[in-house]
Parts: structure tokens; C-alpha cells; sequence
């Protein structure tokens, strides 16, 4: 069993902000949180794991699908906060989501609502949405929102390292209750971002055109063979 979970903005993309907060930087940290909490429980792969993103903007949702579909994972989750005027927790499926997908989207919706409720938080439902991450990937897909960054008490909430633990146990629970996966134990690894090399994203995206395939020492020397067949490689993709 493969979950691929998608902290949804990062690096150059903020995503929404309010209250001194950064979309981005809370959906890292429940991301890395959920992945530490399944990893007994089940794979799971990330599309980023730090504020560097491998791609550019105008590639940005499609290498989200990209990296899960190529994963071969058996569910995928983007998690987000909402802004825009409102309260509580909601989650999303495709408009053209299988029947299979709804029900998993219900799962997942009805235990991490359960959680959003039991602190006074609302329920806005499960909802059905022309999302591109939901509608691009292979496999059945939600989008969780994670109340609103730009409401005072939804903030204030999201800024306390405590609840965000307690959020992506929520969640972790959810999926293992979906899958029928060994329940997660209730202890958090760190939540720092990973760091990675200078130059990392730009190895990561000549893997993702087919250009290298293999992890290497970034700061370890190369031959000139070796420059000359990576060289050759890439002229073949631009069709030189």
C-alpha cells in the first residue's frame, strides 16, 4: 500500500496567507507529520518534502501528478488550507471521481471532521470539485482543507504545534481506517524540512525528463564520458 501525500504550494508559491501565516509552511508540516505517523502503517512518498519545489510554476500542479502517478501509489492526498472568508474543514473529490473514490473521500472526510468538530470547529462537507490534482492522477484522490488562514480563530488554532500534530494524526487515522491499515501511534517525528542540496531541484527535474536516472553525489567529479552521454542524452530529447 503506497499513499502519496501533497503539501499543496511551496517554495516560490506562498499559497494563502493571513495572520502571519504562510499556507505553505502548514501544509509541509502536516505533511511530514502524516508521512512519520504511516510509516509503519504503510509506503509513502511526498511530492516535496522542504520549501524547495523541483518545478516552475507553469509545471507546478502537473509534476504534482506526475511524481504520484509515476509512484504507482494507491491513494493520493494534497492538503491545503482555505481563505477567503469562512471557518471549519472540508475536503474534495473530483467531479469525475469513481464510486470507490467517493466512498474513500467519505472515510477520510468523516474522521478528520470528527476530529475538527470535537474543537468546536465546522463541518463544511464533502464536496465534489474540478480540481486539477484530483482529476489528473491515476488513483483515487482528496484535497483536504484545513480551516481558514485568514480567519483570526481558525489561525490561531493552525499556529500552535500541538494542534498540527494532532491534526495530522487526524488524518494519518483516517487513512489507516480507510485501508484498514495498522492504526498510527500517536507520537510525532520532527517536522523540520528536510535539507537539501543547492542543486537538488534541478537534478530532480533532468530525472524527470528522463535525462538521469540514477541519485548521485551532486558535489562528487565527473568524467568527461560522462558529461559527453549526458549531453548526448539531452540533445536526443530536444530532437538534435
Amino acid at each position: 500500500m503506497k499513499i502519496c501525500i501533497d503539501p499543496g504550494h511551496g517554495g516560490y508559491d506562498s499559497g494563502a496567507v493571513g495572520n502571519g501565516l504562510k499556507e505553505k509552511d502548514i501544509t509541509l508540516k502536516i505533511a511530514l507529520k502524516v508521512r512519520d505517523l504511516l510509516k509503519n502503517s504503510c509506503d509513502v512518498i511526498l511530492t516535496r518534502d522542504s520549501d524547495n519545489t523541483s518545478w516552475n510554476s507553469g509545471n507546478d500542479l502537473a509534476t504534482r501528478c506526475q511524481i504520484a502517478n509515476n509512484s504507482g501509489a494507491d491513494y493520493f492526498i494534497s492538503i491545503h488550507v482555505n481563505s477567503g472568508g469562512g471557518t471549519g474543514f472540508g475536503n474534495y473529490v473530483a467531479d469525475t471521481a469513481s464510486s470507490s473514490s467517493i466512498n474513500l473521500g467519505k472515510i477520510i472526510h468523516d474522521n478528520v471532521a470528527a476530529f475538527y468538530k470535537s474543537k468546536g470547529f465546522a463541518d463544511r462537507g464533502l464536496k465534489a470539485g474540478h480540481l486539477w490534482v484530483l482529476r489528473r492522477t491515476n488513483m483515487p484522490a482528496t484535497l483536504i482543507e484545513n480551516l481558514f488562514i485568514d480567519n483570526p480563530t481558525d489561525a490561531g488554532f493552525l499556529a500552535q504545534e500541538n494542534n498540527l500534530n494532532d491534526i495530522a494524526f487526524a488524518i494519518a487515522n483516517a487513512v489507516c481506517v480507510a485501508f484498514n491499515l495498522p492504526a498510527p501511534q500517536k507520537t510525532v517525528q520532527s517536522t523540520q524540512p528536510v535539507q537539501t542540496h543547492w542543486a537538488q531541484p534541478s537534478f530532480d527535474r533532468l530525472k524527470q525528463l528522463g535525462i538521469v536516472s540514477d541519485n548521485h553525489n551532486l558535489d562528487s567529479n565527473v568524467t568527461w564520458g560522462e558529461v559527453s552521454a549526458l549531453l548526448d542524452k539531452t540533445l536526443k530529447i530536444l530532437g538534435r
